[in-house]
């Protein structure tokens, strides 16, 4: 019994442990407004920080903050010693919520902080009436190129990116936008062999359905 307390207890101190740089500040701002540009004051927002994989592995929550009566905030937080991937998301209380999407940046990690610093001019917060799910997938169909950056121009709230390898071959982005309207995504493609770098633009018409989108590059 009193080895299981004993590993109970190792696992409790390693899964809430990140070892921070003491002298490396990181900087996140951004403003949060609706669909019709209001601005959204007294909205939670959240930094956690991964503390790795596997056993014992967890998150800490290392800053927050309310949005002010211009829907701005900035947090300032620590870096981590290690090459950690940052987790950004705002969530508010349910009773607070009133029919706002949630919504969320993942796995940044210290190279998304140039100049330590993450700005983000406007996010949108979308209610679910008003919007429809949208999943973009960029497909490889050759092996010499990769998927290296995607810009969104549109009324949207960010739900879910994710690499799926460390070589950023196969980009899924998933959303929510505003319905009756028409989005622009610019992506960047690589050459690895060449290095040359192209840079591709297509339109999507959103109406009031979910929205599958496959881009072979």
């Amino acid at each position: 019994m009193k080895k299981i307390l004993v590993l109970f207890s190792i696992l409790s101190m390693s899964s809430c442990v990140v070892p921070y740089d003491a002298e490396t500040r990181l900087l996140f701002e951004t403003q949060i407004v609706d669909s019709n540009e209001n601005a959204l004051s007294n909205i939670d927002v959240e930094i956690n920080v991964s503390n790795g994989n596997g056993l014992g592995a967890g998150n800490e929550t290392i800053s927050y903050g309310k949005t002010d009566s211009n829907g701005k905030i900035k947090l300032v937080f620590p870096s981590a010693e290690f090459d950690r991937g940052y987790e950004i998301f705002i969530q508010s209380k349910e009773n607070e919520n009133l029919g706002f999407l949630p919504f969320s940046f993942n796995n940044l990690e210290l190279e998304n902080f140039p100049d330590y610093k993450l700005s983000i001019p406007k996010i949108y917060r979308l209610t679910y009436d008003e919007s429809v799910p949208v999943t973009l997938q960029f497909n490889p169909v050759n092996g010499n190129k990769k998927f290296i950056d995607l810009k969104i121009d549109g009324v949207f709230c960010p739900s879910f990116t994710d690499y799926n390898d460390n070589e950023q071959s196969y980009f899924v982005n998933y959303f929510y936008a505003k319905k009756n309207q028409t989005i622009l995504i610019t992506y960047k493609i690589e050459n690895v062999s060449t290095g040359v770098i192209d840079t591709n633009s297509q339109e999507i018409t959103i109406g009031t359905d979910a929205i599958q989108t496959t881009i072979n590059y």
